[in-house]
């Protein structure tokens, strides 16, 4: 328990691929409980690399600016004073959209004159790795086998619970995070 616990919700994208035409959070600042609606244009913050293998043109900030690029991608966040006041504030946030093009699957992403995700990159394929080619490697193998996979759509997701509780503590924050990698968080938060 924290004395003055406040809550936040975020607003989430429900278009896959999409230019941001608007966001208006008018409603959801005026609902009961509600101590401030945040957007890119209102909560400034720097592009964060989310996977420190991939170029800095994937880099993407905490609230999305101009363009969503997945179902779930954060447009706002509502701070509260219960959750339930958070939930209902966020449902009041509306969003326009402007949809582009959508890709599923992984071959037609990569099809020549396909739709591009991060246009700057000018490429759908975010890293390669490159092993070699030495073709002679088989020469010897008594069998080689080639075979197609096709696997399922997979996300991982943890059983911990999904929440942060951040305090004041002097002059610094005290941040509580079920994680199971502590290291590789600490330096993403102490950056911003």
């Amino acid at each position: 328990q924290v004395d003055g616990l406040t809550h936040v919700v975020f607003v989430r994208s429900t278009i896959a691929h999409a230019n941001l035409e608007s966001i208006d959070t008018a409603d959801a600042e005026t609902m009961p409980g509600v101590l401030g609606v945040y957007t890119a244009q209102t909560l400034p913050m720097d592009p964060i690399q989310g996977f420190v293998m991939l170029p800095p043109v994937f880099n993407r900030p905490p609230l999305a600016t101009d363009r969503v690029r997945f179902v779930g991608d954060i447009v706002a966040a509502v701070v509260a004073e219960t959750r339930a006041q958070a939930v209902d504030a966020a449902e009041q946030v509306i969003v326009e959209y402007d949809p582009l093009p959508v890709l599923i699957d992984p071959e037609s992403a990569m099809a020549s004159g396909a739709p591009l995700l991060f246009e700057e990159h000018g490429s759908n394929l975010a890293i390669a790795f490159d092993s070699g080619d030495d073709p002679t490697i088989m020469d010897e193998a008594d069998v080689v086998v080639s075979c197609r996979f096709v696997n399922q759509r997979l996300a991982a997701v943890p059983m911990e619970p999904n929440a942060i509780v951040v305090e004041l503590d002097g002059d610094g924050l005290l941040i509580h995070v079920p994680t199971q990698a502590p290291h590789s968080l600490a330096p993403g938060i102490a950056a911003v």
